[in-house]
């Protein structure tokens, strides 16, 4: 259900939301994760990848010509859902599910950072309180920057009151309007930034 109302908001409102929109967290009462991640699950098994582990966590890719499903195994069993939709160079969060009974293991910060070890990555353009709440927990392995979409210009960003905010107090990376350009995007880890920096390139 959530996943077809995903899309009516996004078709409707994605040439105007320019920005990170924030928005209320999803009643569980009205939206089933079990079938949000089955149906994905299913759908990815139309088209599979190779499962790989990663990090402790069975992985699988699965792509499509403009969107990728990335499933998470625990004994088997579909326990989350990152879906990629490409973006510019690279691919943006389009939207990520985690069964109730799977939830407090690591698995959604594990399909972010097996995403990130896959590809450039940008934010969406709408995240609830808990996807702000992620994107802070993994700032601090990665290199994560503003972006402004229509000059390519990043910025830099720091840790702001329950979600991450540019260090430039004149940008407005998180808005409840729709009437802004920035996106986070993660370019590479943080180890690696760092290597680079001390190696000199």
């Amino acid at each position: 259900m959530y996943g077809v109302m995903n899309l009516i908001i996004k078709e409707k409102y994605m040439k105007k939301i320019k920005e990170i929109q924030r928005i209320d967290k999803i009643p569980e009462d009205k939206f089933s994760y079990i079938k949000f991640v089955d149906k994905a699950a299913a759908d990815a098994a139309k088209k599979p990848g190779n499962v790989e582990n990663y990090d402790g966590l069975d992985v699988m890719w699965a792509e499509t010509k403009n969107l990728v499903r990335i499933i998470a195994y625990m004994d088997k069993k579909p326990a989350g859902y990152l879906a990629l939709k490409k973006f510019k160079d690279a691919y943006k969060v389009y939207t990520i599910g985690v069964k109730p009974e799977f939830r407090g293991k690591g698995i959604a910060s594990t399909l972010y950072d097996y995403a990130i070890s896959k590809t450039k990555l940008y934010s969406d353009t709408m995240e609830t309180p808990a996807m702000r709440k992620l994107w802070t927990q993994i700032f601090d392995n990665y290199d994560i920057k503003g972006i402004d979409i229509d000059t390519g210009e990043t910025f830099d960003i720091e840790y702001g009151a329950n979600e991450l905010k540019a260090v430039d107090p004149d940008i407005n990376l998180y808005s409840n309007d729709e009437d802004h350009r920035y996106y986070l995007v993660v370019q590479k880890s943080l180890r690696e930034s760092l290597w680079l920096k001390f190696a000199g390139l």
